[in-house]
């Protein structure tokens, strides 16, 4: 089982991920949190120990990337879901595994969960 949180400021893109989550990959994705600011998912990650973040771009006047830069090496899988697509090459230089474009389609989040 995946342990897995999701980091996003917008309460509406939380939940239609956490409900995709739910009714596609339940069996594989155990959801142990949820964040709503770089502060918040530190302190999930740090009790937590996650396998996989879905990390917005944008999470109020912080960035995904303020939370990955706290650490030296990332001890996690990390997904980008975000409606900013100009910052894939940036995503993919932190070792994301894949980069969803809001509003997160289903077969797309298989695909990423697949990797």
């Amino acid at each position: 089982m995946i342990k897995a949180i999701i980091v996003d400021d917008e309460q509406h893109c939380t939940d239609r991920l956490r409900i995709l989550l739910e009714k596609h990959f339940n069996s594989s994705i155990q959801l142990i949190g949820e964040a709503s600011s770089v502060e918040i998912a530190k302190t999930l990650i740090n009790n937590n120990h996650p396998d996989l973040i879905f990390l917005d771009i944008q999470i109020h006047d912080q960035t995904g990337f303020d939370l990955l830069n706290n650490y030296s090496s990332i001890p996690f899988y990390v997904i980008f879901t975000t409606a900013y697509e100009q910052y894939a090459i940036k995503a993919f230089k932190f070792s994301a595994i894949d980069y969803l474009l809001k509003p997160i389609e289903p077969k797309r989040l298989s695909e990423a969960i697949q990797k």
